[in-house]
């Protein structure tokens, strides 16, 4: 088998190549990195929207749209909203299911039920949490992360 070079390479010319190609892959994987964050937040943000727009379909009133990803580190989005009845709460449950599973967003887990006036469903980077006026009132959820970022609200 014939060398790729005929002409010799001393150790530290080796050593300098193998160096700069080690970089190069981290590079080339921070950038990937980088690229699937940002691929993430994007689908994170779409979901939410999504949701958010169902909600206001589904007719939820107080419905908000926070940004909360500097303000904790198990999601990027909450969509909070009050339902007038628990049948308005199932039916947003449903709705709101369908809408995200037509964008590819995937329901990882939901808690409560449409009789205890709380439910959330959990989307990974968006969080939707829907309550009836009580529940909503007396849990200020949107005031427990102060830090968070209004970006759409429809009272």
């Amino acid at each position: 088998m014939k060398p790729f070079c005929t002409k010799n390479i001393t150790v530290s010319q080796l050593t300098w190549v193998r160096f700069h190609l080690s970089r190069l892959t981290v590079l080339n994987q921070q950038t990937y990195n980088t690229r699937m964050i940002e691929q993430a937040l994007i689908e994170s943000r779409n979901w939410a929207e999504v949701a958010f727009d169902a909600a206001d379909d589904m007719q939820a009133s107080n419905i908000v749209l926070l940004d909360v990803q500097e303000a904790c580190e198990f999601a990027d989005y909450f969509v909070i909203l009050t339902a007038d009845s628990s049948r308005q709460l199932r039916a947003l449950v449903e709705d709101i299911e369908e809408q995200m599973s037509a964008v590819g967003a995937h329901l990882h887990h939901v808690e409560g039920t449409h009789n205890s006036g709380w439910i959330l469903m959990d989307y990974g980077g968006v969080i939707v949490h829907m309550m009836g006026p009580d529940e909503r009132d007396y849990y200020g959820l949107e005031n427990v992360w102060p830090e968070a970022r209004r970006i759409r609200i429809i009272p």
